[in-house]
């Protein structure tokens, strides 16, 4: 019989992540389906729905045992998504939008969201790694200009005769 205590998957990080961002993908669905036609409405929320879209694929992406540098890449491109979807709402005041509340709703649950994303990110697994040259994505304590570990490792050339074959 399976047993659920066991089970080492019983709480994933991603799940209420995937859940939230769920919940952000309808109420933006709302504000499109709410709005009168008008091309330049229709301009910025298709910008929202390719937010939308970039949260749950990154999210995606970043699920399961991959590397800390992919797994942060994801991360901050979904942060941007949700910072972009946060502020939209500048655009529909412009634009004389009527119901703003949607916008407060929004928001919140963006901020729901974002501190659900705090403890994903801080699940990620950061001895998983590969050194990122550039910077940007390394585990907290490497720093780009750190000597790579893999450097220690011999490169063996499988079609290179020893000098003792020959």
């Amino acid at each position: 019989m399976f047993d659920e205590e066991a089970d080492p998957l019983k709480y994933r990080y991603d799940e209420p992540l995937k859940d939230k961002a769920w919940e952000i993908f309808k109420i933006v669905r709302a504000i499109k389906a709410d709005l009168p036609e008008d091309k330049e409405i229709e301009h910025i929320t298709g910008f929202m729905f390719a937010d939308v879209s970039t949260i749950n694929a990154k999210i995606a992406g970043a699920s399961g045992d991959t590397l800390y540098s992919i797994k942060m890449q994801n991360a901050a491109l979904i942060r941007q998504a949700a910072m972009d979807l946060y502020v939209s709402k500048h655009a529909f005041e412009q634009e004389k939008y009527q119901n703003l509340h949607y916008f407060d709703l929004l928001r919140s649950t963006l901020d729901e969201f974002r501190e659900i994303f705090i403890d994903w990110v801080d699940s990620f697994d950061p001895w998983n790694y590969v050194k990122d040259d550039w910077g940007l994505f390394n585990p907290p304590g490497v720093h780009a200009r750190d000597k790579d570990p893999k450097d220690d490792i011999p490169f063996i050339n499988p079609f290179k005769p020893d000098d003792d074959d020959e």
